[in-house]
């Protein structure tokens, strides 16, 4: 399996997951990275078999957890390499997890990850404009603004 292939079909990033959407999921591993420690979480995928890792980053100050990110790449290339599924959670899925996301892909590519969004988003403040293509993405990574 490539890594686009893994990246895209075995790489779920959202929102704060349920236990039993978890215990369904088929996935090997879960990665928190919100600010929230989910022992619901933690107590069902230890029933389960599924390896659960907390790294807490922090979107309200300037230090958003760089060893955090480091810990999270980590178990990403871990699963990566084990062709395994991997639920990559924060609270909203909105902030913290596509960051990593996005670090991950940028360490295995050197290249940033450009996701398109539709229309009715352009309202936001987190709309900028590709000079090249003058294609509309969205910019929720951290790391990259």
């Amino acid at each position: 399996m490539k890594f686009q292939e893994w990246f895209y079909k075995k790489l779920k990033v959202s929102r704060y997951q349920l236990p039993d959407e978890i215990k369904k999921s088929g996935a090997k591993y879960v990665i928190n990275v919100s600010c929230e420690y989910i022992s619901s979480c933690q107590k069902v995928c230890m029933d389960n078999g599924i390896k659960y890792f907390w790294f807490p980053m922090d979107e309200v100050s300037g230090d958003i957890g760089l060893n955090s990110i480091f810990g999270a790449l980590q178990i990403l290339w871990i699963a990566e390499q084990e062709k395994a599924s991997v639920i990559l959670h924060c609270h909203a899925g909105a902030n913290r997890s596509p960051t990593v996301m996005e670090a991950y892909y940028f360490m295995r590519t050197g290249k940033h990850l450009v996701r398109t969004v539709d229309k009715e988003i352009e309202d936001l403040n987190v709309i900028f404009e590709n000079s090249e293509g003058l294609t509309k993405v969205l910019k929720n990574n951290r790391l990259e603004n």
